[in-house]
This record gives C-alpha cells, sequence and structure tokens, in this order.
C-alpha cells in the first residue's frame, strides 16, 4: 500500500492531481449542494473542505473520496493506471477471495492524543453539514464506520450508519433492519441491555470501502481489509465499550445504544438523510449525559452515551482534525 492512513491518502491524491481544495463553503448549505454536484459528474475530484465558517482552519471534510478509477485503484492497492475492466475484476477477487488477517492490538496511537469525557464532549465543535434542504438535521455519517460487536460471540462488524447530531451531548443512529449491527443491537435491547458503539470519523479509505460490503457472516471487516492490505489493522481496545478501534482515525465517538422514549418528540416529523423520508419510529441513538428516560413500549429508540475519542497534534504540529467523508448508499 502506497499510504498508512487517511492523511497519507490524501497526500497520494493530491499528488496525483485529484484533489481540489474549497475554503469558505458553509456547512449550512454550500458543503451539501458541492457534494451533491460531485456525486453527479463523471471523474469528479476529491474536495477538502477547510476554513469553514465557524470553525477553525484545520477542521475538514472530505467529499467524493474514491469516485474515480484511479482513488480507487489507489485505495485498493493497484497500479493508479488499471483500466476499468481490469480493476472491476481485480475488485471481485479481491472481495471473493478468502484472505483476511486479523488486526493487531497495539496500545497507543494518534486516536488517543486527545481524549474527551463527560462534560468536555461537544459534538458541535465539528462542522457537521446539513447534507440535504430536507434533511431533518446535520448529519456526521453515513460517511463514518461503525464498530459493533456479537454479544455472544468474537465477531466485531464494521458498518456504515446515518449519524445525526441532535445537540452538543447527543447524535442519532440509525440501522436499517437485517444489517449485521441491528442484529448485534437487538440482542442487547431484547436482553435489556446497553449495546456498546464506536462511530469512527475520518478513517483509512479501504476500511471505509470495507464497511459499505456485504462481508460474509462471522467476518469481520478488519480482517477482510487486513487481507488486502497484506497486513493487520493497528486496532487499540477502546477503554469504555472494549470495542477496537482504528489506530489512526482521526476521531471517535465511543458509548452505549441505550432505548429510550420522548427523545426524538421534536423530530418525529424530520426528514432523513439524501433528500429521503422513511417510517419515523426507527432504530435511532443518542450520544447524551444524565439520566435515561423510561421506556415507552412499541417505540424503538436509541441513546450513545460515553467519551468522545480526538487526538492531538502530531506531524510538524499540524493539527489533527476531523477528516470525513458523506456516502451515498449503505450496506454491509
Amino acid at each position: 500500500m502506497e499510504y498508512r492512513d487517511l492523511r497519507d491518502w490524501i497526500e497520494r491524491v493530491r499528488d496525483l492531481g485529484e484533489l481540489r481544495e474549497v475554503r469558505g463553503a458553509t456547512w449550512e448549505e454550500d458543503i451539501g449542494r458541492i457534494t451533491e454536484m460531485l456525486h453527479h459528474t463523471d471523474d469528479s475530484p476529491a474536495v477538502l473542505f477547510d476554513d469553514i465558517p465557524g470553525y477553525p482552519s484545520g477542521f475538514r471534510i472530505l467529499a467524493n473520496a474514491n469516485a474515480t478509477r484511479k482513488r480507487l485503484a489507489l485505495t485498493l492497492g493497484l497500479p493508479v493506471d488499471i483500466e476499468r475492466r481490469p480493476l472491476m475484476d481485480r475488485f471481485l477477487e479481491l472481495t471473493e477471495t478468502s484472505r483476511a488477517i486479523p488486526p493487531r492490538v497495539v496500545k497507543d496511537g494518534p486516536v488517543m492524543e486527545n481524549v474527551a469525557r463527560g462534560g468536555d464532549v461537544d459534538v458541535l465543535k465539528f462542522p457537521s453539514p446539513q447534507w440535504h434542504p430536507l434533511d431533518g438535521g446535520r448529519y456526521l455519517g453515513t460517511g463514518v464506520v461503525d464498530v459493533l460487536k456479537d454479544p455472544d460471540s468474537d465477531w466485531v462488524n464494521l458498518g456504515t450508519y446515518r449519524v445525526m447530531v441532535h445537540d452538543a451531548k447527543r447524535v442519532g443512529v440509525y440501522i436499517s433492519p437485517g444489517k449485521h449491527g441491528r442484529q448485534f443491537r437487538d440482542v442487547y435491547f431484547k436482553r435489556k441491555e446497553p449495546c456498546p458503539i464506536l462511530v469512527v470519523c475520518g478513517v483509512d479509505p479501504l476500511l471505509f470501502i470495507a464497511s459499505t460490503l456485504e462481508v460474509p457472516q462471522g467476518v469481520s471487516e478488519y480482517d477482510w481489509a487486513g487481507g488486502i492490505r497484506g497486513e493487520p489493522y493497528e486496532v487499540i481496545t477502546e477503554p469504555v465499550t472494549g470495542l477496537p478501534m482504528p489506530a489512526s482515525a482521526e476521531i471517535v465517538l465511543a458509548g452505549f445504544l441505550h432505548q429510550l422514549s420522548r427523545i426524538f418528540e421534536k423530530r418525529a416529523a424530520a426528514a432523513r438523510a439524501q433528500g429521503r423520508r422513511s417510517a419515523r419510529r426507527r432504530g435511532r441513538a443518542l450520544l447524551r449525559r444524565g439520566r435515561l428516560p423510561p421506556i415507552e413500549r412499541g417505540l424503538d429508540r436509541a441513546a450513545l452515551r460515553g467519551t468522545l475519542q480526538t487526538s492531538r497534534t502530531r506531524r510538524r504540529d499540524v493539527p489533527r482534525r476531523r477528516v470525513s467523508r458523506p456516502h451515498r448508499h449503505r450496506r454491509g
């Protein structure tokens, strides 16, 4: 692989001439509109938004990461001059071949360089955009990797789910029925137990691709992506949830999903992401503190509360900031 983490990947894309930097775009409208345009334009560049009004320089958002043949080839470790048909064949070969390599657990990494807990948690410090006019609010994901674990085995699943910001302490998580993460969560809820979860923002693009695919039952996306890389991913056991998180991730929200009631009363009629509407009583999650309200029978609600992992300065004193990606589809 020509890159070690997301930052290295960005530099390789810059060298290919496929990165554009946009400064001054607003999270309220501009970023969403530009991203939508990129998604509907062939061979459009990856775009790195910076100097977002209301946020410090360096709090960045990456959009349209793997949308061209060259960038996808780079992500998969293939020659960037590969033609389209051979790229498709190699991608199918990589996804169908059993070459899993389990992750390597390490004690420390960039993601642990800054840690905020309890009252210090503030999700609003990151410039989550309003992607579409009909969205119910601002979204961190689906351009994220969500880590959950089967409560009855060692199977760790990485998926890509909706993550909506509600306020400084709370985010909402929607997992479609049938997804592996939803299956895990439902087992915890049936037992009236909280479900551990990590929401990883800004991650190696290969690991993000893995989280969007239908990896076979019982296989971790960490193992699948490690096999393509040819070496184990380095992960850290997150101390609150006990889940493995990428050691080089930009930001990780760590906490637990809880069944709740009445927490979404003011948001029940809000449209969901990407301009679509859905059933209004579905699974969500919150990053919140304080006492949980009582469970209301018949409502499928969830809450995420715990710590927020970020990182401290490294590499020539350049701040490690949020670099996350929107994504149009959810699989895995």
